[in-house]
């Protein structure tokens, strides 16, 4: 093994007969190298992308999420939530009620989805971050926070108080003469902040404390639509969430943000998958030139095997001195074009340096070691299929 890997060097690296063969090994290389490096920085670029783009979607999503099994609904009393605050890995929790609901301000109409939060709503999600303008509603006042979507859609100003906005919900058991005259029930609420994340979540919440929400919606002391968990960045998921159950029981289901984003998610994975696949088939085109590059080297140093072949060496020997060439020429290129591809996405990633035109935001990339290892894998399991391709044209018949 020694003595191949030794002679598949001295092949390597020793200059040939003919300068094409130098040449095309050098051509190889370069496109190996520029190869690995385009595969590794477009990996890096769609991690920062999902990262970017979900940050915007999953805005208001926590780490975990404690749902209602059945409705809409489950009773959380004080003893199981103190049990849930005391459980390790748990920053902070908020407890939210939801319901679904009609907007009127003056001659408009919109649906959103009415969000009653608690004091700890903002531990759990960075409010002040994502306030436009205004500022976020006081305890126990029938205030409000809109998205931009529907301040826009209802021409909605703040701080209106001859112009406030009513929140209209159908009532609970409405069956009599008099329920059914008048169905559903109407309170107002002043605007007093507008927050802004992407277009679609901009139409989509509206925000009031926790106990006027209850009382529009006629809810038993104690439920809540959901309990929002922010934990802390090391936790043991699968742990954690028996220990949730343990609390509640079968009332709740725990889900994390990719549960709660199951279709954003396939199609992110998918997309994933589809890059991989064709990152991978250019990966194969570039290694055809290693292919060729070891095949030259066979026909350039065809009197050089015969004398090896004459001397008792076994073709097998032979054919592994070509296959450990183009593997070492596949590791040196491929290792090459890793390094500049971390030098490219660290450097961007740090310094900030490239940035989205017609915008000051710089190009979202991450770097993430298993994609480090991803590339890596990749292209040392094809350089080894490429280089065992190349000797295999080392047969018999050539040496004798």
């Amino acid at each position: 093994m020694r003595i191949s890997l030794y002679i598949a060097k001295r092949f390597l690296f020793a200059k040939s007969g003919l300068h094409a063969v130098n040449l095309i090994s050098r051509i190889a290389g370069f496109v190996v190298v520029v190869a690995v490096a385009a595969f590794f920085i477009i990996l890096s670029v769609f991690s920062g992308l999902k990262a970017f783009g979900l940050s915007f979607s999953t805005a208001f999503d926590p780490d975990l999420k404690i749902v209602a099994a059945k409705g809409k609904t489950f009773a959380a009393n004080e003893s199981q939530l103190v049990e849930l605050e005391q459980l390790e890995s748990v920053v902070a929790y908020t407890n939210i009620i939801e319901e679904r609901v009609l907007l009127h301000y003056k001659d408009k109409n919109t649906y959103a989805y009415l969000n009653g939060v608690d004091t700890h709503f903002s531990k759990v999600v960075s409010v002040d971050s994502l306030m436009a303008l205004g500022r976020w509603f006081e305890k126990g006042s029938e205030q409000t926070v809109v998205g931009y979507g529907i301040a826009n859609a209802l021409n909605l100003g703040l701080f209106h108080l001859e112009n406030s906005l009513d929140i209209v919900v159908p009532k609970k058991g409405a069956t009599n003469a008099l329920s059914l005259q008048k169905p559903f029930r109407i309170q107002s609420v002043m605007p007093v902040g507008i927050y802004q994340i992407s277009e679609e979540l901009d139409k989509k919440f509206v925000f009031t404390d926790i106990a006027f929400a209850q009382k529009l919606l006629e809810l038993p002391a104690h439920h809540v639509s959901f309990i929002s968990l922010k934990l802390e960045k090391s936790y043991n998921e699968a742990t954690l969430t028996t220990a949730i159950y343990q609390i509640f029981g079968n009332a709740v289901v725990v889900k994390n943000k990719e549960q709660l984003n199951e279709a954003l998610y396939k199609m992110l994975n998918t997309e994933v998958a589809a890059i991989y696949s064709i990152l991978t088939l250019i990966l194969i085109i570039a290694l055809f030139n290693v292919v060729g590059s070891v095949i030259m080297t066979v026909l350039d140093k065809k009197s050089h095997l015969k004398t090896l072949y004459n001397l008792g060496t076994p073709v097998q020997k032979i054919r592994r001195i070509f296959f450990l060439h183009g593997f070492v020429l596949t590791l040196i290129s491929g290792g090459i074009g890793l390094v500049l591809g971390l030098i490219v996405v660290g450097a961007q990633q740090y310094g900030e340096w490239i940035v989205i035109p017609g915008t000051q935001l710089p190009y979202p990339v991450i770097l993430e070691w298993k994609n480090v290892g991803l590339v890596a894998v990749t292209f040392v399991f094809l350089g080894a299929l490429a280089s065992k391709t190349a000797a295999s044209v080392v047969r018999k018949n050539l040496l004798s």
